[in-house]
């Protein structure tokens, strides 16, 4: 799911310690939705998106991408955006906390619903 980056304004500066993505606790974990068809992981420093059988993680693309890639993040209580940046490309995810074992994926695209993942470890 490749989605049009949105202004977001990091809550740290976490390009000084290495550490790109700092997923807030409520988070932390693996999603899927109701479909099955696309899923998300979260660790306190990644961020992985899982398609079928196949896991992309983000940290290890922008380590090996010797800066040419860029991750913004925005935290709140109760929601997490996600974007990176990079060769022409962008891509971002909206999540906002329903309860400890809900989120919803926001879609940036009018009229299309937004999808709820269920944590399921």
């Amino acid at each position: 799911m490749i989605l049009t980056l949105t202004a977001c304004s990091s809550s740290d500066d976490s390009s000084s310690n290495n550490q790109y993505f700092n997923p807030p606790s409520w988070i932390q974990g693996t999603w899927t939705s109701e479909h099955g068809q696309n899923d998300f992981r979260f660790t306190s420093d990644d961020f992985c998106y899982i398609l079928a059988s196949y896991e992309t993680c983000y940290k290890e693309g922008i380590e090996s991408g010797h800066g040419a890639i860029e991750a913004i993040e925005s935290i709140t209580e109760n929601s997490y955006e996600v974007g990176l940046s990079g060769g022409g490309t962008a891509a971002s995810w909206s999540f906002i906390k329903i309860s400890n074992t809900e989120i919803e994926l926001v879609n940036p695209i009018e009229g299309i619903p937004n999808t709820l993942y269920y944590k399921i470890n």
